[in-house]
């Protein structure tokens, strides 16, 4: 690469100044307009995203509420049942051995009542306690003004009272009463039994833990709208307790039972998620509140950062922009000018090499015959050299291209200057002038040839490529460490996995034993607990077997082999023959099937999942209709699995091949919505697709497209 021939006539485009103008103006303009268009979409697209987002964790919020609130409820209503259960054991006690009833009571309350009440007293028909498990009366304490006695002496139902939060006279503790009325053997009143409880021992249920440094648990009367219990983690004057409440929407007696409100407290203040359910049975409320501010905390410091980090990004792009217009501006501006210089100097070859050189190459331009060659000043001092510090000869290259490049550089050489290829391009690495190496883009081509095809000139350009060589090592160095981390998470999740299941086969084994001593001897509330326990454990399990199954697709494979479709639907209608013959199903199969390419196992898990959706999923009274075709296409073998069941909405095309994703509750279709996640996976381990086409009532198609089997496969 060497002393230059003539280099070609370079003419100068006409440009007219108004032509000049309208391109100096406008094309900056259209450049600054649709960047800020760009940046607007992008900050919108944040916006929403963001709104999306909040919506989503107030969705997830309430649920989490309503599930609190659904909790506290049966616990309180169990606590209801147990002391009205105590209340009527104590007053039959007392109705049959008065005398003996004191002492009875006291061994009570430590052993069967110590977790209900802290006092069990009975007020006598003239409205004096008559005793009281704390001690003996000192002296006649009237309790006629008290509201549990007066309810009892003017009604004669038999029904059990609540009453507000009352400092009890006897204990000096505040407490509600849980009161029963006594009756006479003549039928009369005979006075009041009573529990008193503390109302710290009703609200104990949840703790911080569960709620939150601003959450809230109260239980309200519904009767009289008295605040009967209440319990916060955040510290308050008046814990509320004994408060009448007003204005509050949960209290509507024509309202529904269950409740999600956005309410400020009146205790203290607080904006609070308020989950309220009305106990079946008693004139309760349970009321469990989540701060607000504490909830949405981690998503508006997200929301705030990701604003300022929009608002910085766009910032940054509207400069890139104005700079990016503002270089076009002066871009436009020295085109002209160069053109202008151009005009002047069109016969002159060391004009264009100056041109060349103003991109950021370096230029050579190499004579064959003689092997001189023109190294411009840019590919010098791309190297660190000076001007005059590197001769115009072929061997300052050749002696500074890295020995271990040197070979496949001269080959790529070779093959342009013998026609073989139409350009030469090479990457290498070239010594500096300190005795570093950079890494070089060599890009060439011939641009003339004697009468013989042999080439006598040869012109090129020197890339500086270092930066983005060294960031594909970089890029490659992070790739195989992505590989290593994926590849241990998959081995983690897998083994952690089979540990899950070893303590819930305990679980439902014990449980089971449970059942079986006590079958007979339980409630059929108790019976039904343990019956929705074992159904718990059993489907955790079930949901553990399907995650292993799901991991294992496309990891515990076996080397794709030929496979006929044929005998993999034969064995998948014998799996489901049992759930086929149970729905009445009819289930038809093309004749002619074709040989895939693949895992067998994998193939029949996918079509056993889709016709076993097609079982499952049908509609009530109308026995299944399962279609299997499959025809080949160009890009390889499309099946299709139609049904005549309950169809898929639209909007949930994609939702569904999603894992956990399920469109229907347990209690109407069994499952854990992991199916079709294997299928999708197994699909697109065969380089396949699958997609769905439904209509809800009238059924679904499914669609499975997998590839041709290699030409060269055995």
């Amino acid at each position: 690469m060497s002393a230059a021939a003539a280099g070609p006539e370079v003419s100068a485009p006409v440009t007219t100044p108004c032509r000049s103008f309208h391109a100096l103006v406008i094309l900056p303009l259209l450049v600054v307009a649709l960047g800020a268009v760009l940046v607007g979409a992008g900050v919108w697209g944040v916006v929403h995203s963001l709104e999306r987002e909040r919506a989503e964790i107030v969705q997830a919020k309430e649920a989490d509420a309503a599930n609190l609130a659904r909790a506290f409820e049966e616990s309180i209503r169990q606590t209801v049942r147990r002391l009205d259960q105590a209340l009527i054991h104590l007053r039959a006690e007392y109705a049959a051995a008065p005398d003996a009833f004191l002492v009875r009571a006291k061994d009570w309350q430590r052993s069967l009542y110590a977790d209900l009440a802290f006092q069990v007293g009975v007020i006598g028909p003239d409205g004096r306690l008559r005793f009281s498990n704390l001690g003996v009366v000192p002296s006649p304490i009237d309790l006629n003004d008290r509201e549990h006695f007066a309810v009892h002496r003017r009604s004669g139902e038999d029904a059990l009272f609540i009453s507000r939060p009352i400092l009890g006279r006897m204990s000096g503790k505040w407490s509600i009463q849980f009161t029963r009325r006594i009756v006479q053997p003549d039928g009369s009143f005979g006075g009041v039994m009573v529990l008193s409880v503390n109302p710290a021992d009703l609200t104990s249920f949840y703790g911080p833990a569960e709620l939150g440094r601003q959450g809230s648990v109260m239980l309200v009367g519904t009767a009289n709208r008295a605040v009967l219990a209440r319990a916060s983690a955040i510290p308050s004057d008046a814990a509320g307790v004994g408060r009448t409440l007003v204005d509050r929407p949960y209290l509507d007696p024509a309202g529904p039972a269950n409740t999600i409100h956005y309410l400020a407290s009146e205790v203290d203040d607080v904006v609070r998620i308020v989950a309220a359910r009305r106990l079946r049975d008693y004139p309760l409320l349970a009321i469990v509140g989540l701060g607000w501010e504490e909830l949405m905390a981690p998503y508006e410091e997200r929301r705030r950062d990701v604003l300022t980090a929009t608002a910085a990004a766009g910032g940054a792009g509207m400069a890139a922009i104005l700079l990016i217009a503002w270089l076009i501006r002066m871009q436009i501006a020295q085109h002209r000018r160069l053109v202008e210089a151009q005009r002047q100097i069109a016969d002159s070859e060391e004009r264009w090499r100056l041109a060349l050189e103003a991109v950021g190459d370096g230029v050579w331009d190499w004579n064959a015959a003689t092997g001189e060659v023109f190294f411009s000043r840019g590919w010098k001092s791309m190297l660190g050299y000076g001007e005059d510090e590197l001769a115009n000869r072929l061997e300052e290259w050749e002696t500074r291209v890295h020995p271990e490049d040197w070979a496949a550089a001269q080959a790529d050489v070779r093959r342009h200057l013998d026609g073989t290829t139409p350009v030469y391009a090479n990457e290498h690495r070239v010594r500096c002038k300190d005795g570093a190496y950079k890494w070089i883009l060599d890009r060439g081509i011939v641009v003339r040839r004697g009468p013989d095809g042999k080439a006598l000139r040869m012109v090129g350009t020197h890339t500086d490529i270092t930066r983005r060589r060294q960031s594909e090592e970089a890029l490659r160095g992070k790739t195989v460490e992505l590989e290593r981390s994926n590849a241990e998470l998959e081995a983690f999740a897998y083994v952690a996995s089979h540990d899950l299941r070893q303590p819930l086969r305990t679980i439902n084994s014990y449980l089971a034993l449970l059942q079986k001593d006590l079958d007979g001897t339980l409630e059929e509330e108790t019976a039904e607990y343990i019956r929705f326990a074992r159904d718990g454990a059993q489907r955790m399990d079930r949901l553990i077997v399907d995650l292993l199954e799901y991991s294992r697709v496309g990891r515990k494979t076996r080397p794709f082999a030929l496979c006929a479709a044929a005998g993999i639907f034969a064995t998948v209608r014998d799996n489901l023959s049992e759930a086929i013959a149970e729905a009445s199903a009819t289930l038809s199969i093309a004749e002619e099937l074709p040989v895939l390419w693949g895992d067998e196992n994998e193939l029949e898990r996918l079509f056993q999942n889709l016709i076993g959706n097609a079982v499952k999923y049908r509609v009530a009274g109308r026995p299944p209709e399962i279609r299997v075709a499959a025809a080949a296409e160009a890009e390889g073998w499309r099946f299709t699995v139609q049904d005549n069941g309950i169809g898929i909405a639209p909007e949930h095309f994609e939702r569904i091949f999603g894992i956990f994703q399920r469109l229907h509750g347990r209690s109407e279709y069994d499952g854990t919505g992991i199916g079709l996640a294997v299928c999708k996976k197994i699909v697109e381990h065969h380089k396949g697709r699958i997609w769905v086409d439904s209509e809800p009532e009238r059924g679904s198609t499914f669609h499975v497209l997998l590839p041709l089997p290699k030409a060269d496969a055995p």
